[in-house]
């Protein structure tokens, strides 16, 4: 069986919850989150991985070097973070959108991804 290879964008309590576990299980995971770019935001990532196993990379890296990448952000970015992840997406790479957002918003995020996939 080989390595699941799992990228969360957005690292808040969700995240850092199914990374714990998904490392447990073998997986190698990557994440981002803007609070790196922030002062004092790489101490609060840090905080919040329950695993060694975890690497925080830019965005393009979780994207490249995942097979599935995981939305979890505040829903009211879901659509711009759809939008930045898309310019790296390829067709083999699965996006999903984990967001508490409605579904007219969960209609444009999977338009947005399928478009970068042609």
């Amino acid at each position: 069986m080989s390595l699941v290879r799992i990228g969360f964008i957005g690292f808040g309590e969700v995240a850092s919850i199914f990374s714990k576990g998904m490392c447990s299980k073998g997986g190698e995971i990557r994440i981002y989150d803007i609070l790196i770019s922030q002062k004092g935001g790489l101490e609060i990532i840090k905080k919040r991985i329950l695993n060694n196993g975890i690497r925080i990379n830019p965005l393009e890296e979780v994207i490249i070097k995942s097979d599935y990448i995981l939305s979890t952000v505040p829903p009211q970015f879901a659509k711009d973070v759809a939008k930045k992840c898309a310019r790296y997406l390829k067709p083999d790479k699965v996006y999903v959108d984990l967001n508490s957002t409605s579904p007219l918003v969960k209609i444009e995020v999977s338009k947005i991804i399928q478009s970068s996939k042609t």
